[in-house]
This record gives C-alpha cells, sequence and structure tokens, in this order.
C-alpha cells in the first residue's frame, strides 16, 4: 500500500517549455521531501511535456488535457482531484519555491491544524536581489496574520500569495471554470479561517513575457467572464457584503462596469458607476469610470491595454 504523503503540490501550465524546468527543480529540491508533485498540463503546443518528463523523479505526476482550457482553474481542479495529500500547496509554472517553503508550512500546520488555509508571501526576483519589499508589510513578522470571513470580505488579502490548502477545503469548494474565481475564497471563509505566515516562501520569476504562453488570456477578450466571476460574488455574498462592509460594494460595481465598457455595454457599466457611487460617493475612481464612460469610453480601454 503506497504511502499517503504529507503535501500534493499541484501546477498548471501552459507552453511554459522555457521556464517550467525552473520551477521544478525549485519544488524538487524542497528540504521537506514528504510531498507528491502533479504537474497538469494545459494542452500545450509546445515542449512542455518533453521538459517535464526530463525529470526522473517518482514523485512527479504528469497530467495532460488533449484541449485548452482557456484558464487555469480546470487544470487545477483536474490535479486537485488527484491529489493524495493532507494539504495542496498551488505553485503557478512560472515560480520558483524557496527550498524552505514547504518546511515552513509543515511547522505552522502542527502550530494550527485547525486552519483551513496557509500562506505564504511574495516576493519579486529582483526584490529578492535587493533583499527588500515593493509594497507594504502585510504580515506581522514575528506573528503572522490570521484571517475571518469578515477580515476577507472587507480587506482581502488572498491575491499574489502561495496558497496550502487542507485537501478536505478542495473537497468542499470547488474553482468554478467558466469565469474569474472571485466567490472561492469567501466561499472557503465562511467556514475556515486563513493564516497568512511571516515568511517569504514564494519567488516570481521575472520571465513573465506576453503572448501565447499565458494561462489566461488578456483581460478584455475575457470581459463577459470577469462580469460572470464578479456577478457570481455578487449573488452569493451581496449581503454578507452590506451587512459587514458595505462600502466595499462600491468597488464590486466599478470593477463591473470596467468589464462592461471593455466588454462593450456602456449603458450597463454607466449603470454599474452610479451604482457604486450611492455607496461611496467620494469615490474619485468611480467619478473618473463615470466621466470617460460616458465621454470617451475608448479611453478605459486604452488604459487597460497600456497596463497588461
Amino acid at each position: 500500500m503506497n504511502k499517503i504523503p504529507f503535501f500534493t503540490i499541484v501546477t498548471p501550465t501552459y507552453n511554459r517549455a522555457y521556464i517550467i524546468g525552473k520551477t521544478i527543480k525549485s519544488v524538487l529540491n524542497q528540504t521537506f521531501s514528504d510531498f507528491e508533485y502533479i504537474i497538469v498540463d494545459d494542452g500545450s503546443t509546445d515542449n512542455t511535456e518533453k521538459v517535464v518528463k526530463s525529470f526522473c523523479d517518482r514523485r512527479i505526476i504528469y497530467l495532460k488535457l488533449l484541449q485548452n482550457s482557456g484558464g487555469s482553474c480546470k487544470p487545477r481542479n483536474v490535479g486537485f482531484k488527484h491529489a493524495k495529500g493532507e494539504y495542496i500547496v498551488r505553485v503557478d509554472s512560472d515560480v520558483k519555491l524557496d527550498k524552505n517553503a514547504l518546511q515552513v508550512f509543515r511547522e505552522w500546520i502542527s502550530k494550527k491544524p485547525e486552519i483551513g488555509i496557509f500562506f505564504l508571501d511574495v516576493i519579486s526576483e529582483e526584490d529578492k536581489k535587493l533583499k527588500t519589499r515593493s509594497r507594504k508589510e502585510t504580515v506581522n513578522p514575528n506573528q503572522g496574520l490570521e484571517f475571518t470571513y469578515k477580515d476577507q470580505i472587507c480587506n482581502p488579502r488572498t491575491k499574489d500569495h502561495l496558497p496550502c490548502l487542507k485537501k478536505k477545503v478542495t473537497e468542499e469548494a470547488k474553482l468554478p471554470e467558466n469565469f474569474r474565481n472571485y466567490a472561492f475564497y469567501y466561499k472557503i471563509a465562511r467556514k475556515w479561517n486563513f493564516f497568512y505566515i511571516p515568511k517569504i516562501g514564494l519567488y516570481v520569476s521575472s520571465q513573465r513575457p506576453g503572448g501565447s504562453d499565458r494561462i489566461m488570456a488578456t483581460i478584455e477578450e475575457n470581459a463577459s467572464k470577469f462580469i460572470e466571476g464578479i456577478d457570481d460574488y455578487l449573488k452569493n455574498f451581496r449581503q454578507d457584503t452590506l451587512k459587514l462592509c458595505p462600502r466595499k460594494m462600491e468597488g464590486w460595481l466599478r470593477n463591473r462596469g470596467v468589464m462592461c465598457i471593455l466588454d462593450d455595454r456602456k449603458k450597463e457599466g454607466i449603470e454599474c458607476f452610479l451604482k457604486g457611487l450611492r455607496y461611496k460617493f467620494f469615490s474619485y475612481k468611480s467619478w473618473i469610470y463615470l466621466i470617460l464612460s460616458i465621454v470617451c469610453p475608448i479611453l478605459i480601454k486604452w488604459n487597460i491595454r497600456r497596463r497588461k
């Protein structure tokens, strides 16, 4: 009978043969070695399969989807379904793990076994070399930070962090595959608290060229999917947001308005900005987008394209 690994690491990838080798090396070099490593190839057309299979390590499990799904959620769900570990660590295919990342997770899991998801903070390759941070500290360097459902609603911090989830959590909340997964962490937070570990364990690679290698296509091309994701959030969490942090509704409606403009739904976008201003009248961002959407919506599209 095969021993159940403590961790399952899941990496979705698409056309990243040029960089995934560094990710795989960083995973295999972990000081804590009790893990399996599932790599889900989302229909790559480059040499990704050859690169992955060049690593002769029994812990690697390579799964390939026949057709690209257009997003990272489906391959992640495939990885979650095949995972045997007690905890699942989501690692993207363009990052490098610090060699002690899993060991740090293991230590904090033993201290706080009731937590549903642990996060390690992120730092760029450039900041790693400079031994500094490009943004403000979000986690107490000594004690870490525990997050409740209210915290997640009012001040979400799940972006740009490396998550480690209990296997049971992934069985209770599946990543939606047809739109952006805004609601995923909120659904989990209703039952499980989050914990942000006061150590940096994930280094984001500076090699991020645009083009066909991206798992998720451009924002403008997927505006309708972003709208679906926001609508899913509002359907499930509108009442809680209004109760716990009503001013946050302005941000959700503003983002929906921007996506509507990108999707050539000008009237609907203007309505979103106006509704958002009811919750936070002095939001300069909503006022700017509202004016631009009336006078010259093409400027909003230009700004989004410039920032991609």
